[in-house]
């Protein structure tokens, strides 16, 4: 019977652990570019969160500050119905200098409930505004009766901003809120949103989209103006 006879390998020891070591320098340097590119993807991720959250802050600040703006405005106008004019055309020259002055508003007015309906007591409506978006005195008073179910809850206190741009026709909301020197009125108030949508449109870029919805989930304000109108 004839022994095997013994061959030496092609690859020398010096190969061999040359190819060992240069594997193990392989796998070393993948797992170190994985480690670090999840660390990196986890750091970066938290700082855009951290950022986006950093600017829905400041708009949200910029809103309320907006908004008490439209309020104060609105008692100003309401402080000088109570005043007495002496003729009808210096009423008509304040009320031209106060849209003027504030374009974005469309209507303000001051309501009553009488069974469970709108009763609208004193309002004031941006002739100019209304001419240019093509509508009447009656199609806002409309508008405001077909969501009046949403108004009616200032009357227990609540401010309450809604989405009226359907029936506008234009990027348009309308808030209500509590009468504070007549506890048995509301005021309600439509405004075109370019009143505060230089917020959203500044926030705006590649990743972070910031927009307001009101508590029915419904859009306010939005970068994109098809976005309301929707």
């Amino acid at each position: 019977m004839e022994k095997d006879e013994f061959k030496l390998s092609k690859f020398t020891i010096k190969l061999k652990l040359i190819g060992i070591n240069s594997l193990l320098f392989i796998v070393s340097f993948m797992t170190m570019i994985l480690l670090a590119t999840y660390f990196f993807t986890q750091d970066s991720t938290v700082k855009v969160e951290e950022t986006e959250l950093r600017i829905v802050d400041t708009v949200g600040s910029k809103v309320r500050s907006d908004l008490d703006s439209i309020v104060e405005k609105i008692d100003l106008l309401l402080f000088s119905f109570q005043q007495n004019f002496n003729n009808k055309d210096q009423k008509k020259i304040f009320l031209e200098l106060f849209f003027n002055n504030d374009p974005n508003f469309l209507m303000v007015g001051t309501y009553s409930k009488e069974n469970d309906k709108l009763k609208l007591n004193t309002a004031a409506y941006n002739q100019k505004a209304l001419k240019e978006f093509q509508i009447s005195e009656y199609d806002i008073d409309k508008i405001i009766h077909e969501n009046s179910r949403h108004f009616l809850n200032s009357f227990t206190g609540k401010s309450i901003i809604h989405n009226v741009s359907a029936g506008m026709k234009h990027p348009t909301f309308a808030l209500s809120i509590p009468f504070q020197k007549k506890q048995d009125e509301i005021i309600i108030c439509i405004v075109h949103t370019d009143k505060i949508k230089d917020s959203f449109q500044k926030s705006k870029s590649e990743v972070t989209e910031v927009f307001l919805v009101n508590d029915q989930g419904d859009v306010i304000a939005h970068p994109d103006s098809k976005m309301i109108m929707g």
